[in-house]
């Protein structure tokens, strides 16, 4: 077990180069503020992360970090991880990641990156992991079976290279290549060709699942949600089902007005009996947003308050109130009168009680 935690005391103690920590042939440059958490008694090391900013230059099949919203696992790679507010980033400098968040997992591959936290990587981390990424590159080179090398001149597509140490001017031109980000690509064939900038690749993100969107309602996390279900690409016969967690994050982002319009839209798919439900749903939600009339349409179009309808108690108490907000006292008392008959021992007894005797008074 090993931690490392380090914070500065004030401006002129602040760390700008990170600190080495050596998990045997596996290195974690950690920079100040970084809090990790080594644990080594299985078969490959587990490094919790829960603050800061970290390069990991790891070599172990199966090495894994875990941050406070997923797990990160490697199989031989560069990679840096920052960690603020309960949120990760994950850029890939060489090699391939697996990231597991709460609802999908992706594959990284170099140049990729991922996460909800969107704080710079610091440059000292930047120039070490594109640093530790060419020399990689460097030792896979040395390490294959070397091919006799075509001649430097006559040879359409190759340029000679000296396999003799740097210049210390070379060096120099490589660490701000380094440091200003991807070189663009050039035809080494043909000068005149124009450059065609180097781009980032898209990471590969699986859809997320129903039950994945579930989830982070009943967690409370409707932002993330809403983005999760704009991610989707649901079937035919599962559009309703989309639709109506669509709804669910809406209302909860206090959208009235998109929840309403995703509860219709969930309508549309659904048989009568749930479509009857997500009507009501539809209706409450035009009701909030302070469109009695849209709302009213809503449970006649989908028969909210008809006999035998799943939510006819509540559909009847809702149109005789929505009636009277919009001045039709007399069809709201029709509805009032019609919801006691009904339901005598209803929730909305009281109001619909309530609504007959200021009716009455306003006559």
């Amino acid at each position: 077990m090993a931690l490392l935690a380090w914070w500065p005391r004030g401006p002129a103690d602040v760390m700008t180069t990170p600190v080495s920590l050596a998990l045997g042939e596996d290195v974690v440059h950690a920079m100040a503020g970084t809090v990790l958490d080594s644990d080594r008694s299985g078969c490959a090391p587990v490094v919790r992360m829960t603050e800061g900013a970290a390069l990991f230059d790891v070599r172990t099949i199966g090495f894994t970090v875990a941050v406070p919203d997923g797990t990160v696992r490697v199989r031989g790679t560069v990679f840096t991880v920052v960690v603020a507010s309960g949120l990760s980033r994950v850029d890939v400098y060489e090699g391939t990641v697996e990231v597991s968040s709460r609802d999908e997992v992706v594959v990284l591959t170099a140049g990729e990156r991922f996460g909800g936290n969107r704080h710079a990587v610091p440059d000292a981390l930047v120039l070490q992991g594109r640093l530790a990424a060419r020399e990689r590159a460097r030792s896979a080179r040395e390490d294959r079976p070397q091919l006799s090398e075509p001649a430097s001149a006559g040879v359409e597509g190759f340029q000679h290279r000296s396999s003799g140490p740097a210049s210390p001017r070379d060096r120099g031109v490589e660490e701000s290549v380094l440091l200003a980000g991807p070189v663009e690509r050039r035809s080494v064939a043909s000068p005149t060709t124009p450059t065609a900038p180097t781009t980032l690749r898209e990471p590969r993100v699986e859809p997320p699942s129903l039950e994945a969107v579930r989830a982070l309602l009943e967690a409370g996390r409707h932002q993330d949600a809403r983005d999760a279900i704009l991610r989707a690409r649901p079937t035919d016969d599962a559009q309703g089902e989309w639709a109506l967690l669509e709804g669910d994050a809406e209302r909860g982002l206090r959208a009235a007005d998109r929840a309403a319009a995703a509860y219709e839209r969930a309508a549309t798919h659904f048989p009568p009996t749930r479509a009857a439900v997500a009507g009501y749903l539809a209706a409450v939600q035009f009701a909030a947003a302070g469109a009695p009339v849209e709302a009213l349409a809503a449970i006649e179009r989908w028969h909210v308050a008809e006999r035998g309808a799943p939510l006819e108690e509540r559909g009847v108490a809702l149109r005789a109130t929505l009636l009277a907000r919009t001045g039709r006292d007399r069809e709201a008392r029709t509805s009032a009168r019609a919801y006691l008959l009904a339901f005598p021992s209803g929730e909305a007894r009281a109001r619909m009680q309530r609504l007959l005797e200021e009716a009455s008074v306003s006559d």
